[in-house]
This record gives C-alpha cells, sequence and structure tokens, in this order.
C-alpha cells in the first residue's frame, strides 16, 4: 500500500444533480502550471454494507487517454 490523497472534484457546493465522481493523486504531485489542478491517478471507487454500514474505498486506474 502507498500513500495517496483523495481529491475533492467540488470547488463549490455541488447544486446540480449528477454526482461528483472522487478521484485520488499521489502526494508527491504538483499543480499544473497552466490549469492549476493537480493530475488524476485514478478514481475512487466505494462500496457500502447493507448489513454493517461498513464503507470500503479501493482506487481505479485511471481510463488510458487516447
Amino acid at each position: 500500500m502507498s500513500p495517496i490523497i483523495v481529491m475533492d472534484k467540488d470547488r463549490y457546493a455541488n447544486t446540480g444533480p449528477a454526482p461528483q465522481i472522487l478521484e485520488y493523486r499521489l502526494p508527491d504531485d504538483r499543480r499544473s502550471f497552466w490549469t492549476g489542478r493537480y493530475p488524476s491517478a485514478g478514481r475512487v471507487r466505494a462500496f457500502l454494507c447493507a448489513g454493517c454500514g461498513r464503507i470500503a474505498l479501493y482506487g481505479s486506474d485511471p481510463p488510458a487517454e487516447p
């Protein structure tokens, strides 16, 4: 296991109907000079146990860029 930082995609309160997808980045990543954003290392998937309420988070690889 290695450390990551989970990135919240909302800069402000999300009032739209579509939920935002969480992503993660590596701790040593730096903001882009041009966009001011961090690069994404992948998406965060979440699963909930209906019986006990435990939430498990898993990281997935980012989609391949064309």
